[in-house]
Formats: structure tokens, C-alpha cells, sequence
């Protein structure tokens, strides 16, 4: 089998339809893809939804469980899925009605990765995510990930499945910004990644989404992807690739001092006490590609309790 479309489901009975109506209205034969959708313990009209579809289409596969996160969703499917190809797609989102064929064309030339382009849908406006410099190119992984272009989003790429069993690559179950932490490791990896310069994907304004939110919990998984990235250079990168997932590793970490100055005291203190009892990760960004980082790894590292005040005071110079 060609491709296994993964979508898991929570509570997205607004959007799920169009999703579904999408990843069916394709221009390859039903037997050459699957779709597995996962309902992640929904409590609205999802699961209805996902029946009435299922009824009627014969390559559409459902999963249940209790709520554990759209990781835990996208591994369980991973595991039982059947294509040599892979791409997660998210249920208040869709992608673009006969597109499959052009993937499939894509893929004949065995790539690790497919990246796509996408656009963001606002009911005043729609607006493409990125258009790629080089024109519907092929590079390594390595050389992806310092594109201006790339995104720390998964449904924008289909993924060669070798890639990801071979490395025994799963997602980080029980945090919010999944994506960031298994994206740079895939890509790592990946020797061959194919770029279709397309708008394929279509990402809806969903308000109730768990990413568009300010709270503890996105700030303290931020973290946690810091030192997953900060282990996985230090156990598996080669030294002359160290640089640029080091970039990564910083840029997530800028993220979360960025959420942490909006988080109350008690909280901004429990994050300082963690980037004092793990300041070798400030270390790590002194090797980070882009001097900006740099800088930043070196004062860090000496102020690792203070990082979120030196952070504010660079972000003004830097404007």
C-alpha cells in the first residue's frame, strides 16, 4: 500500500467532515491508501461523524481510546498502519482535493520526507504558511532544517515509514508541542527530502486548540523538548551536524522563555530552578548555528537562574 493518512480526533465535530470529505476526495484508487482515524475519547458528535464515513468507505480504519493526547493517537496508529508512506493530518484541518496523485509521483523517487507547502484559512482571509526558495528541489535533511521555509509542523511533510521504524522514531507522548521535539530527529536522519513547492495543506483558525494557548503546561513541555533535543544531540548527532540542531534546540528554547515571562512568579520560578539544574543545556546552544544563539548560550550559561531576564533585555536590543 502506497500511504496511510493518520487523523486523530478530539472534540472537532465543526471541522471533521470537511477533513474526511477531503482525504477522500482523491485522484489515486481507494486500495492504494488508507485512512486511520483515531478518536481520542471525544466527548461531542465526532464519533457519529466518523461512522457515517466509515459506512461508506471501505479504506477508512477507526480507532478508540481514552483521551491521551493527539502523540498517543498518531503512535497507535503508526503502529498498525500499513503504507510505505505516512502522513499525519490534523482533523480541524484538510488538505487539498486530488493531491494524491501528485504525491504519489513525488514519491516514485523514494524520498525520505515530501514537504508541502500550506496556508492558513481565517473566515476574512486565507494566507500561504511559506513558499520555498528553491523551486521544487531535492536535499538532505540536514540542509532542510536551516531553510528560512521550514515549520515546526508535521502534517506539512509525508514521511517515508523506513525512516521512522528504523530509528525507532515515535512521538514524546503527554506534551503539547510534540512536533518540535520529533521533527529535528526525523530530518536528521532523513538523506533525501523532496520539496513540492504546492499549497497542499489547509489549516483552519481552530480557537479551542491546545497550541494557541498561554498556560504552564506549554511552557513546562517546552522544556521538556529542550532536553529531549539536548540528549539527542549529545547520544546521537554527529559532531559537524551538531550546529544546526543546536539552532533548533535553541530556537525552542527561546520559545519558552518567551511563554515563561508571561507565566505567574511561582511558576517563572519553578522554570528558573530547572534551567540551573540543567544549564549544560545552555552549553549546547553555544555550539548552535547563528551567532544570535551564541551569544546567548554564553550568557545563559553564566546566568542560567536569570535567563528569562537576560532573554527580555536581548529580545529589546535586538528590535
Amino acid at each position: 500500500m502506497f500511504l496511510s493518512i493518520i487523523i486523530p480526533v478530539f472534540n472537532t465535530e465543526k471541522y471533521l467532515q470537511k477533513c474526511l470529505s477531503s482525504v477522500l476526495a482523491q485522484d489515486i484508487p481507494a486500495n492504494e491508501y488508507e485512512i486511520i482515524v483515531v478518536n481520542d475519547g471525544s466527548t461531542d458528535n465526532s464519533q457519529k461523524i466518523i461512522d457515517d464515513f466509515k459506512q461508506s468507505n471501505n479504506n477508512i480504519r477507526v480507532l478508540c481510546q481514552t483521551n491521551s493526547g493527539q502523540s498517543a493517537a498518531r503512535n497507535k496508529a503508526l503502529n498498525i498502519a500499513k503504507g510505505e508512506y505516512i502522513w499525519f493530518v490534523d482533523s480541524d484541518d484538510y488538505i487539498s482535493e486530488h493531491c494524491l496523485g501528485k504525491i504519489h509521483s513525488m514519491a516514485a523517487q523514494n524520498p525520505d520526507i515530501i514537504a508541502i507547502c500550506a496556508e492558513d484559512i481565517t473566515p476574512d482571509n486565507t494566507k500561504r504558511r511559506q513558499t520555498f526558495d528553491c523551486e521544487n528541489a531535492t536535499m538532505s535533511g540536514i540542509n532542510f532544517l536551516m531553510l528560512k521555509q521550514y515549520h515546526n509542523c508535521v502534517p506539512f511533510y509525508i514521511f517515508n515509514r523506513h525512516i521512522l521504524d528504523s530509528h525507532e522514531i515515535r512521538f514524546k507522548e503527554g506534551i503539547i508541542h510534540e512536533d518540535n521535539e520529533i521533527l529535528p530527529k526525523i530530518f536528521y536522519f532523513a538523506d533525501k527530502v523532496y520539496i513540492l513547492n504546492e499549497v497542499l495543506y489547509h489549516i483552519n483558525a481552530n480557537p479551542t486548540s491546545t497550541t494557541r494557548s498561554v498556560k504552564p503546561k506549554r511552557t513546562f513541555d517546552l522544556f521538556v523538548v529542550v532536553k529531549s533535543q539536548a540528549d539527542f544531540i549529545k547520544t546521537k548527532v554527529a559532531e559537524q551536524h551538531k550546529g544546526v540542531i543546536a539552532m533548533h534546540l535553541a530556537i525552542t528554547a527561546n520559545a519558552m522563555l518567551y511563554h515563561s515571562l508571561s507565566l505567574p512568579k511561582d511558576k517563572r520560578k519553578e522554570i528558573r530552578k530547572l534551567w540551573k539544574a540543567n544549564r549544560e543545556i545552555f552549553g549546547i546552544m553555544k555550539m548552535a548555528t547563528g551567532l544570535k544563539y551564541k551569544t546567548e548560550g554564553f550568557i545563559f550559561t553564566l546566568f542560567p537562574g536569570k535567563a528569562d531576564v537576560f532573554f527580555k533585555l536581548l529580545t529589546l536590543m535586538y528590535k
